[in-house]
């Protein structure tokens, strides 16, 4: 934000903390995957309201209390939307060249647009939707490892989802648990209890707030435009599909698709192959640096990568993810595939790990069946169409490895 819009949020306490590690934690917890990576723990509401002031500078005009009912579909283009005063009970219409849904994981429009020959997906499916309790809580006695955020892999405590120890200062922590949709949802915040009270860390602990809702937890969408409309955010699934986190990659997707929109109206082109630009900066392999913001952030490759890795985790056992973790399961091979690296161990590194998983060979045999499929997902990435009509026949062979990575995840 300071470099590419000259913005400079770190002095007005929009800022809860610093850490420098993430640690992925095996069910059981005796494997650790450590990851050296730093990043900021946001203060939500105070980040928005500088946000809001900043924008409101810039020319933006605020409707509060407003719903937003449906799109307006003209000539098979999206051109505006009609809107109801949360006070008056008033409905009225807004015009625009480019609508943009970016109103988070139950978006208000995304599934309301039907156009004719669009390559936009406007539904996604139940068990790539997750729900998410957390609480801030103030803990009795300092943590000894406080710039080290944790992620908890469990069967048993989230059922195939993943639990969470974020810290905000050394003695507060945003604890949370994360269950796809598809699992027993409406027991988070018990399931959240029986986590602090198995760990000592939380004895005389209490609540400064608490809060839940629904996130996606997938790769980001296939397409994010169509004919006058894009989405970003939450809206398109552009967060990361292992942890939910997803601040950073829809801050980078806002601004790409402001790019994009202006780009479009100057040119008086708002088709969706107008806008089909949005598509190739975000989920494709760039040739060309992007206002000095690192390629892989916003890689395709990567979210995608990941997004098979969650899949496959979500549907073995504890036992099985426990002997993964212990064995053949690698933070740099890991790590690599998925930001859309190559990983090809040595021969000797590959015999002390086929000699390892000699008991669970089948397990193996799948899990390195996974490993190419991550490696195949990136190298289809690096070619996402630069054109529409090319979409098709690319999306094709996308769904042709979700097939697979759902038949050995079995």
């Amino acid at each position: 934000m300071k470099k590419t819009l000259d913005l400079d949020y770190s002095k007005n306490k929009s800022i809860n903390y610093i850490i420098d590690n993430i640690n992925t934690y095996s069910p059981d917890k005796k494997t650790v995957m450590e990851t050296k990576y730093r990043c900021a723990m946001i203060n939500r509401h105070r980040f928005g309201q500088n946000l809001l002031k900043d924008a409101l500078k810039e020319g933006c005009r605020l409707y509060d209390a407003t719903i937003c009912v449906e799109p307006i579909i003209n000539d098979n283009y999206v051109c505006g939307i009609k809107v109801r005063d949360g006070k008056t009970g008033k409905t009225s219409t807004l015009n625009s060249r480019i609508v943009v849904d970016a109103s988070g994981a139950i978006p208000a429009l995304r599934n309301k647009i039907k156009l004719n020959n669009s390559h936009i997906d406007t539904m996604i499916d139940e068990s790539d939707e997750s729900f998410s309790y957390r609480e801030i809580r103030k803990l009795k006695r300092p943590l000894y490892d406080p710039k080290t955020a944790k992620i908890f892999m469990s069967g048993t405590y989230a059922h195939g989802g993943y639990y969470w120890y974020f810290p905000e200062s050394r003695d507060i922590i945003n604890i949370g648990i994360g269950i796809p949709r598809d699992k027993e949802t409406y027991k988070l915040k018990e399931m959240l209890k029986t986590i602090m009270d198995d760990d000592p860390i939380f004895e005389g602990s209490k609540v400064i707030t608490a809060g839940g809702g629904m996130l996606p937890t997938r790769r980001h969408m296939d397409s994010l435009v169509a004919n006058g409309f894009m989405c970003a955010g939450d809206s398109a699934s552009q967060i990361n599909p292992v942890t939910g986190g997803g601040i950073a990659l829809s801050m980078g997707a806002g601004l790409i698709c402001a790019d994009v929109a202006v780009h479009a109206i100057k040119e008086d082109d708002v088709s969706e192959a107008g806008l089909w630009r949005f598509n190739y900066l975000y989920c494709g392999r760039k040739d060309i640096r992007w206002k000095d913001i690192k390629d892989y952030v916003y890689d395709g490759a990567p979210n995608a990568a990941s997004d098979l890795l969650r899949i496959f985790s979500k549907n073995i056992e504890d036992r099985s993810l426990n002997f993964a973790f212990k064995n053949f399961i690698d933070t740099t091979m890991l790590a690599k595939v998925s930001y859309g690296h190559s990983h090809n161990p040595t021969f000797s590194k590959k015999m002390k790990i086929l000699l390892k998983s000699l008991p669970r060979l089948p397990l193996l045999i799948r899990f390195t069946h996974l490993m190419r499929l991550m490696d195949k997902i990136k190298r289809l990435y690096m070619i996402y169409p630069k054109t529409p009509d090319a979409f098709p026949e690319w999306k094709k062979r996308l769904d042709a490895i979700y097939d697979e990575v759902y038949k050995i995840s079995k």
